[in-house]
């Protein structure tokens, strides 16, 4: 789970986190040290604190298979590119539906 890096990143502590949540400081060790997950309302919460998905919570990112094989190389190119920048950020891949254009 991906709960330290998300508070150390806003430069909460474990106390701050845990009151805005509503649970204890031990619960939240417990969480970021994987001795115990929290309960799907604490991850729920997480997330609306956060503004991040429970997949990207949980670091499950499933993968997609985009052939590019009939564009362009240099399209090829930048989309590749923007996958990378992904990738090294380890940002949660956009949702299919936000890609649809019509």
């Amino acid at each position: 789970m991906r709960i330290a890096k998300l508070r150390t990143e806003r430069h909460w502590t474990v106390t701050q986190l845990a009151q805005m949540i509503g649970t204890n400081t031990k619960s939240i060790k417990d969480w970021e040290s994987d001795l115990s997950s929290p309960t799907i309302t604490n991850v729920l919460k997480l997330c609306k604190l956060f503004h991040i998905t429970p997949n990207t919570l949980l670091g499950y990112h499933p993968k997609s298979v985009v052939v590019l094989d009939d564009l362009p190389q240099e399209d090829q190119a930048v989309i590749r590119a923007i996958v990378q920048i992904y990738y090294d950020r380890d940002l949660p891949y956009p949702a299919p539906d936000l890609l649809k254009t019509e």
